[in-house]
């Protein structure tokens, strides 16, 4: 990792393998799910813009936000599937323990189970008379 992107996480290398793999199998239970909704593709951009904002992906002035809902409301914060996703990188690089790596990639495999729940329901319902 640390030729590609230049940091280094120490014996936790492969475990980062494993973030990208939970990470990759939420989203695409979110698509399933979203997918399944007559919402128009302008809106989940919009929805991946908002997660993205409230996790402070795009700069300082985002992070400090991202800070001070995280502080006045954590569980709010914390339902945000991409606040997870950034955490369990900050997690392997910052703390001395798997714990709360592994609490981030239980509660995103909660969370994919929900999303794949919701999309199985709704594609039983789904009609293919166009196909």
């Amino acid at each position: 990792m640390w030729l590609v992107v230049g940091v280094g996480f120490g014996g936790e290398a492969g475990y980062a393998f494993v973030a990208l793999a939970v990470s990759s199998l939420m989203s695409c239970a979110l698509g399933a799910a979203l997918g399944t909704t007559r919402i128009e593709t302008g809106a989940v951009s919009g929805i991946s813009c908002l997660l993205s904002l409230f996790t402070g992906l795009y700069g300082p002035t985002a992070q400090g936000l991202a800070d001070a809902v995280e502080l006045a409301s954590p569980a709010l914060s914390h339902a945000n599937p991409l606040w997870h996703m950034a955490n369990r990188f900050y997690a392997l690089l910052y703390y001395d323990t798997l714990g709360p790596f592994f609490e981030s990639c239980l509660v995103l495999l909660a969370m994919a189970t929900a999303f794949f729940a919701v999309a199985v329901l709704r594609m039983r319902r789904l009609s293919y008379a166009h196909l």
